[in-house]
């Protein structure tokens, strides 16, 4: 845990774990939850790299987020943070 109280897989940026270590469906579910309650709900954007994790990941993330009243995208597998930032731009989403 860091200094936070927060798990080490919470950066300033992203979340990032080793799978299923620590991070897991069930958590990825409940940051889906915590992050539309904490933005106040709305649209947003959920897309995915090329690890063999990420579908699974996203999709809990995805349902969490809905459970939570948002609307939400999936936008699969990206590469560059670009492509993300595109789908936000042009159609008004929040990115997770």
């Amino acid at each position: 845990m860091a200094e936070t109280g927060l798990p080490d897989i919470f950066k300033a940026y992203d979340i990032r774990g080793i799978v299923p270590d620590e991070l897991r469906p069930e958590l990825a579910y409940e940051i889906g939850r915590a992050y539309v309650s904490y933005m106040g709900g709305g649209r947003f954007a959920v897309g995915r790299d090329m690890r063999v994790s990420s579908p699974e990941l996203a999709a809990a993330l995805i349902r969490g987020m809905t459970d939570q009243g948002a609307d939400v995208t999936d936008i699969g597998q990206f590469r560059p943070t670009r492509s993300i930032l595109r789908s936000v731009s042009t159609d008004s989403t929040a990115a997770a």
